[in-house]
């Protein structure tokens, strides 16, 4: 489940050691999380954005 963009981010995850419940800040509530990664709903640019900030990487990386 999930596209591209949320591959990307299993594997960042992975690399450092974080869980989804690491991610209230970039993108919200544990809901919308696990929603995000059961692919029921897509990361918004806003999500994208704060991702990017925090691994240091491009935006692109969780565009699908």
């Amino acid at each position: 489940p999930g596209g591209s963009g949320v591959n990307a981010l299993r594997v960042l995850m992975k690399e450092r050691g974080l869980t989804q419940s690491d991610f209230k800040k970039e993108i919200g509530s544990q809901g919308v999380v696990s929603e995000i990664f059961n692919g029921h709903r897509q990361l918004t640019l806003k999500h994208i954005k704060h991702l990017a900030e925090r691994f240091h990487v491009s935006p692109e990386t969780f565009i699908d």
